[in-house]
């Protein structure tokens, strides 16, 4: 009858010290907690400092000017950016000259 008690008795208080054992040895030590701490700290400060500045669409609203282009200056503005009216870019860019090569 002891038998019938013993087995069960011995597997249970190994597995309640492997319990034990890997509770102690996963937990995190003094260092571990204070690094832990730390980066929390930081994350914090991170988040209060987004929050505090402004977004993205406000800093851009800000320098975008008052009052749209004049058509002439946009005119202007687009003929200066195409490749092919570039002073000396002739048969470079985009006409008729495409695909003479």
């Amino acid at each position: 009858m002891a038998e019938n008690f013993l087995l069960p008795l011995i597997l249970g208080i190994s597995i309640l010290n492997f319990i034990v054992t890997a509770t102690v040895v996963l937990s995190p030590n003094d260092e571990e907690i204070r690094a832990e701490a730390d980066l929390m700290q930081r994350i914090a400060r991170a988040r209060q400092a987004r929050s505090a500045a402004p977004s993205a669409a406000l800093r851009l609203a800000a320098l975008r000017p008052a009052a749209p282009w004049p058509a002439a200056l946009r005119a202007q503005d687009a003929a200066a950016r195409r490749p092919d009216s570039a002073p000396g870019s002739a048969g470079h860019g985009r006409g008729p000259t495409r695909g003479k090569r």
